[in-house]
């Protein structure tokens, strides 16, 4: 069992445990148990590793002090917790990897819009078609990322320059990153990225290239 095995290893900070189906199969009844061993761990991988969200939520509750959490490739479609999970993502996460996924609803990621730390947010490789401040579950669009500075949704479906607008509402929004999504797809490269840096104005960085006065 690999939380039996890093029990007996002190200080660990990184693991990675993509591509290993164990996760899929074993976790004890109790993963409580297993506290001891992932408390100063900082930094996980489980990509490609066959894991629901829920069953995400259920190893994060052991893993206190995360900072980074990389989970693609995992076929995530919602960001839902049961009930008994609501407060599982730890409050000290400040990276968090959903790249290659099968997410598709901005609404989705309201689920983690209260993590006060959560500085990058990388969803490139989805399925998102708009960004909207229409709330369509029970959690408002009030307070939402207040510490997010780097977001990735390159390559996903947003087709309308109307999702931008939310994102100009994120107080600490620095860096964008938008390559091949359809709403790009219509205008000439430049005046692309005038229009994108005309919707969010506090961009220093959109797709890896500086931001200057001139744009």
């Amino acid at each position: 069992m690999v939380g039996e095995i890093i029990l007996q290893l002190e200080q660990l900070h990184t693991l990675d445990l993509s591509e290993n189906s164990i996760l899929s199969r074993q976790l004890p009844r109790e993963p409580s148990t297993l506290l001891p061993a992932f408390f100063s761990l900082r930094t996980l991988f489980m990509v490609k590793v066959g894991l629901s969200w829920d069953r995400v939520c259920t190893i994060l509750r052991i893993m206190p002090h995360l900072e980074e959490l990389h989970v693609c490739e995992n076929k995530i479609a919602n960001l839902q917790p049961p009930p008994d999970l609501e407060d599982s993502i730890p409050v000290s996460l400040q990276l968090l990897n959903l790249e290659e996924n099968q997410l598709s609803d901005w609404a989705e990621l309201l689920w983690v819009k209260h993590l006060p730390r959560l500085k990058t947010l990388i969803l490139n490789d989805n399925q998102i078609s708009e960004i909207t401040t229409e709330s369509k579950g029970a959690q408002p669009y009030t307070g939402c990322f207040p510490a997010l500075e780097s977001l990735s949704l390159s390559r996903n479906l947003i087709t309308s320059w109307t999702s931008l607008n939310f994102l100009n509402s994120l107080p600490s929004l620095v860096e964008l990153k938008l390559r091949d999504n359809p709403l790009l797809k219509d205008e000439p490269t430049f005046t692309a990225r005038q229009l994108v840096i005309a919707k969010i104005g506090r961009l220093r960085s959109l797709n890896n290239s500086s931001v200057s006065d001139t744009a």
